[in-house]
């Protein structure tokens, strides 16, 4: 699968997720963060992780410092990955990425 196959799969695969969010119930949510807290456990990062996507036009993420940190190689990768996202999406399909895990 070459990196625009790629970047429209994810694309398609976030409007399904996208979806998905919209049908959450609220309350059973709070009951299941509340119980996290209880049990005092964590979400797992990939949320942390995904909603980077609807960042990839913002020079502030792109250009944060602590990406000094962060070894060549894997930046490189980064930057090997995110292009065709670059290319491709225009402003509307970032403001929905964001809307999925900004509210």
């Amino acid at each position: 699968m070459n990196a625009l196959n790629r970047a429209e799969y994810f694309r398609d695969r976030l409007a399904v997720t996208a979806d998905a969010y919209r049908g959450i119930d609220q309350a059973r949510c709070q009951a299941l963060f509340a119980q996290f807290r209880g049990d005092n456990t964590w979400q797992v990062s990939a949320l942390s992780v995904l909603r980077i996507w609807g960042l990839l036009n913002e020079s502030k993420l792109t250009s944060e410092p602590g990406l000094a940190y962060i070894g060549k190689k894997s930046r490189e990768r980064w930057q090997e990955r995110i292009q065709p996202r670059l290319r491709t999406w225009n402003n509307s399909q970032y403001q929905f990425a964001r809307s999925i895990f900004f509210r």
